[in-house]
């Protein structure tokens, strides 16, 4: 306004100051604005910014709107000057009398003081003598209320009746519903309350929007996009879109740092892209907003570390909405030349295209598939061109991963049946041919010990496979399973996973029927008391190191008392470890394992019998001596017959020789005197020549030995007969009994002693 010299122009402006600050009704203003209309020289506007400074704030209600729009729409051409009197009908407040009373200087500087201090008024709570003054008084009074009393809620009824106001314009409407609205449901939400000059004067629209992302952050409201950010970007303009994606810049590189990302991270993005409004609007804004937040999404995407299926899901979720908005469709992208890490360059490399939005869609759908092997989005991207063995090794995991989760007969068909196309899709294991998928899934399925799916599925859904290299994995996964066997029992733990993966093979193959004979010995060991070592028991690779059939044979004999008694299933067992060992070449013996145990020229069998003579001489008399003499008269008899039989019995004449130093309990001396004598004789026959003397040196000492126990029992007889006091009866029996030992024991000695003697010797002056 400008400096009024006029007294009565001081006075009005000192009289309008006090009676508008003392107003007690609304309707009172009514009549002093009515009073003043066309006043000269106060001016409209500075009506207005007195109003804003001095109406009291309980005064500031609806009913003010149409005393407000009657001022500023009241004729003010017939301008007229009028005085303190005219405005109060005469009626002037002794209040305004005692103002209005004072020196011409005293008035002039309360007047100056009131315009003062109405201008700074104006000035801070944004009056705007530029735009319409209805408009710029209740967007100051607003702003005025609101810092008074920090609470939106008492403008709110102010507010919607302006709305409906007929002054009230389009700018104003805007504030109303772009700042006024969206920062009120802001600031209920925010932890620290702000005025709404707080909002407009000491926040830039960055602070705003950073208030505003920290509450979409949080995830509690998803009406926040809606109510408070899509109405604000709407009033504030291209502004506000540099200032949101500035955030969403920060907000990838924040995901981009961080491992396992909480999914309401991804629900922020997810939310954004699926407001309607808010992609409607981006497509208003210039191409340059558009594609930069399309950019930033595509390397927040790219980047993010994370690697479980729910991030996947809701990454290509968020995608599937950008690809709504109004961009190039491009060349196709190649997303596999992005090779840095940078958010920044990244989000270069990036196109702000459908073709591009499409590439990521493709490389987040292998991470669908792939989700189990934890791989991020980068590394997918990188596995494309990585060595054979890293995609290799990937695929194996995969592999690896699928079979575990559903061994169902149906689910393993789909499997199987779907991979080589689902794999062939990714396009991440261009190196790696079918026949190695199909190697690799079958080598897992061994792993994984799933057998019947193998036998039931394997074959007719993965035929790149050849048969060869079919048996030789699987026969490599049966011997690991028996070399991991802890116990000899084929019912149970790793030896019965072996028996069920054999089954996979051809019976009829060379390699299989030895697995096969090595598991049927091991389960024979196991009916036995069996070990090599006390304390350590005995496993099926320690079977297979043995390596040495009669080996086995002869500890199950020494371990168990009544072995020797089972010759044939000792003989079964040692045709079994022969072609379990393979080692039919080892030794002459093992190629007649393919003779029947009762063919009479199965030299193995002897040696069995052998083996088992040598357990049961201490244990037996009976079995000893009748095997004895069977072995030792066969080879004299097939000496010439049966190639190899005396050579085997004679390399083992020792074992006979020894049954004649062994003493047996419960065995008639004279008895076993006469079987050890017979069977010496026959040894003679067949011991090596070096051992004739021993062996005759043995039979003279156990004749002397029976001559001596003879002459003992004659003696014993003859005192027994010399002490007894017997009849005349009697005396001829004795003498009869006396005659007739004598006379059988001239006729043992002459016949078993002095001719077998005579023969011997005989035999051995011929032999030298």
């Amino acid at each position: 306004m400008a400096l009024m010299e006029e007294e009565s122009t001081v006075d009005i402006v000192i009289a309008l100051q006090t009676a508008i600050s003392q107003l007690n009704e609304v309707h009172t203003l009514g009549e002093l604005l009515r009073s003043i209309t066309g006043a000269y020289p106060i001016e409209r506007s500075f009506i207005l910014k007195l109003l804003l400074h001095s109406l009291p704030s309980l005064q500031c209600n609806s009913p003010l709107i149409s005393q407000v729009e009657s001022f500023l729409n009241s004729d003010n051409t017939n301008v007229e000057i009028v005085d303190i009197h005219t405005i109060f009908n005469e009626e002037v407040p002794k209040i305004i009398q005692h103002c209005t009373s004072l020196e011409t200087e005293e008035k002039k500087s309360i007047c100056d003081s009131i315009i003062e201090s109405v201008n700074i008024n104006a000035i801070s709570y944004e009056f705007d003598d530029l735009q319409q003054p209805f408009e710029s008084f209740f967007k100051s009074l607003v702003y005025r209320l609101n810092s008074e009393f920090r609470r939106f809620e008492l403008t709110d009824e102010l507010l919607n009746c302006i709305k409906d106001s007929k002054s009230s314009s389009l700018n104003l409407l805007n504030w109303i519903d772009g700042f006024y609205e969206p920062l009120k449901r802001l600031n209920s939400i925010i932890d620290t309350s702000y005025t709404l000059l707080d909002y407009e004067k000491l926040h830039s629209v960055d602070d705003n929007i950073q208030l505003m992302t920290a509450e979409i952050e949080k995830g509690y409201d998803n009406n926040i996009i809606r109510e408070i950010l899509i109405p604000y970007f709407a009033y504030i303009g291209p502004d506000a879109w540099e200032s949101f994606n500035t955030w969403l810049m920060r907000f990838g590189l924040k995901i981009s740092s961080e491992k396992d990302t909480n999914a309401a991270k991804y629900n922020v993005l997810r939310n954004l892209l699926d407001n309607d409004d808010l992609l409607r609007h981006l497509d208003k804004q210039a191409s340059a907003v558009k594609v930069k937040f399309t950019k930033y999404i595509l390397s927040t995407i790219f980047l993010s570390p994370d690697t479980n299926l729910e991030f996947f899901l809701a990454s290509k979720e968020i995608l599937v909405l950008l690809n709504s908005l109004k961009l190039e469709d491009g060349e196709p992208f190649d997303i596999t030349s992005i090779n840095t890490k940078s958010f920044q360059d990244v989000s270069r490399c990036f196109e702000a295209s459908h073709a591009a939005i499409s590439s990521l869609i493709g490389v987040i759908e292998v991470g669908e598939i792939l989700y189990s092997n934890k791989l991020s989005l980068i590394d997918i991207v990188k596995l494309e061109s990585s060595e054979k063995t890293i995609q290799k090794e990937q695929l194996i995991k995969y592999i690896s991963t699928e079979i575990g989760y559903d061994t169902k007969y149906g689910k393993c068909q789909l499997f199987l049946s779907s991979i080589n196309s689902t794999l062939r899709k990714t396009n991440v294991f261009n190196k790696i041919s079918n026949e190695e998928l199909n190697e690799v899934i079958l080598q897992k399925m061994l792993e994984m010990k799933q057998f019947q799916i193998i036998s039931q599925v394997f074959g007719k859904e993965c035929t790149q496979l050849e048969n060869e290299k079919f048996n030789n994995l699987v026969l490599k996964q049966c011997w690991a399973l028996y070399n991991n066997a802890s116990n000899c029992d084929p019912k149970i733990g790793s030896l019965r996973e072996c028996v069920e993966c054999l089954q996979l093979l051809d019976e009829n193959l060379s390699k299989v029927k030895r697995l096969n004979a090595l598991i049927k010995a091991n389960e024979r060991i196991f009916e036995w008391k069996f070990y090599f070592e006390p304390k350590v028991p005995i496993t099926p690779k320690r079977v297979l190191q043995c390596n040495n059939p009669l080996l086995i044979i002869r500890r199950i004999l020494e371990l168990n008392d009544d072995a020797y008694l089972y010759a044939g299933d000792l003989y079964y067992l040692v045709v079994l470890l022969i072609d379990g060992f393979d080692v039919v070449e080892q030794s002459p013996l093992f190629k007649h394992k393919h003779k029947s145990f009762d063919d009479e020229s199965n030299l193995l069998v002897y040696k069995i019998k052998l083996l088992c003579l040598e357990v049961a001489s201490v244990l037996d008399y009976n079995y000893s001596f009748q095997t004895a003499f069977a072995l030792v008269s066969n080879a004299s008899l097939y000496k010439f017959e049966i190639e190899g039989l005396f050579d085997l019995v004679s390399e083992n004449w020792f074992t006979f020789f020894q049954l004649s130093k062994n003493e047996y309990e419960g065995i008639s001396d004279l008895k076993a005197l006469n079987e050890k004598l017979k069977l010496l004789g026959q040894v003679l026959l067949i011991a090596p020549t070096e051992y004739n003397s021993n062996v005759l040196e043995q039979w003279q000492m156990l004749r002397s030995h029976k001559s001596q126990l003879i002459q003992s029992q004659e003696l014993e007889i003859q005192s027994k007969l010399r002490h007894k006091n017997v009849n005349l009866s009697l005396g001829d029996v004795q003498s009869r009994l006396q005659k007739s030992l004598k006379s059988s024991a001239d006729e043992l000695l002459n016949t078993n002693g002095t001719e077998i003697g005579k023969s011997i010797v005989g035999w051995i002056v011929g032999a030298n």
